[in-house]
């Protein structure tokens, strides 16, 4: 009996040193050696970090390893050992200011000791520009919006920098305001897209244009720039007028929010040459970027989208 007292007493007091202890976290504390690294992508450094208390000993508490952020920072093992100390493997997939994140391993949330290692990774140099899906032949009195990818050594998209683009001839075809192509005669030009040194360029041929006109027949009043018209085919003649106003349904066919149905909130007019700012529902745009669908309910659906 007194052998099995034993037993119970001794698996115990294991169980109570393997229990991160509460009282001295507070004066625990991470060492990374190197204390911060910079890193290329696709490189692979080693860090030693030990949990230690106020007196620099080790302070037998385990601990979790993790980059931050997530995807950008890869860490292996992702927990120390029990003593405290973790060799970690790093290796860097994206640029930016990342960091190496340890958290103490503690019954009590408020008892956690947490450290981080800053880790410094260079955007790579850009590589190309990539126009999506181009078109070479445009008709004179129409317009082209071209759009276009910049990618660096490393095959990531950069989408924070900024593509220029030319005419090299600009009484053929020449770019507006909102970056469309806008033809004006007949003849050959390069489309020229640049960012920093990178350049690319595209041959278009810019043809007359075989429509003479469109004959429209209309019986309603008025008809304001912005509002849709809704067309009867072969006649061409104006079924419905959808308004550019509040409370209409819009397609947003330009900026960030492209491909979006969303019901007009109000109109900014702005007093100067920029286009008036449209409101909706949690975000606005210009105007030109609006285009009419419907008036309380969109006349029009979008195809789903699988990821």
């Amino acid at each position: 009996m007194k052998k099995i007292y034993s037993i119970v007493l001794l698996l115990s007091f294991t169980v109570l040193l393997g229990q991160p202890p509460s009282s001295q976290s507070k004066d625990l504390k991470f060492i990374f050696e190197p204390d911060s690294l910079s890193l290329n992508i696709g490189e692979e450094a080693s860090v030693l970090i030990r949990l230690v208390d106020a007196d620099g000993n080790l302070a037998n508490n385990p601990f979790y390893v993790y980059g931050r952020p997530r995807r950008a920072l890869e860490s292996k093992p992702r927990i120390s050992d029990s003593t405290g100390v973790a060799v970690v493997t790093i290796k860097a997939f994206k640029p930016g200011k990342l960091g190496l994140s340890v958290r103490s391993i503690a019954q009590k949330r408020e008892d956690r000791v947490m450290g981080n290692m800053p880790i410094e990774v260079p955007f790579p140099p850009l590589d190309r520009i990539v126009f999506n899906d181009p078109i070479s032949n445009v008709y004179v009195g129409t317009s082209v919006n071209y759009k276009t990818e910049v990618f660096d050594k490393a095959n990531l998209k950069r989408t924070e920098s900024k593509v220029l683009l030319t005419s090299s001839d600009a009484d053929v075809a020449e770019f507006d305001s909102y970056g469309n192509l806008v033809a004006k005669k007949s003849g050959k030009i390069q489309v020229v897209a640049s960012v920093d040194d990178i350049k690319e360029s595209l041959n278009i041929k810019v043809s007359k244009n075989p429509v003479r006109k469109i004959s429209l027949t209309a019986d309603k009043d008025e008809i304001r720039t912005g509002d849709v018209l809704q067309l009867e085919l072969p006649s061409m003649k104006i079924k419905k007028v959808l308004k550019f106003k509040k409370g209409a349904q819009s397609l947003i066919i330009g900026g960030s929010h492209v491909g979006m149905i969303s019901t007009i909130k109000d109109e900014e007019t702005t007093r100067s040459t920029k286009p008036n700012l449209v409101m909706y529902e949690g975000f606005q745009t210009i105007r030109p970027y609006s285009f009419i669908v419907g008036e309380k309910k969109s006349m029009v659906s979008l195809p789903e989208v699988k990821v």
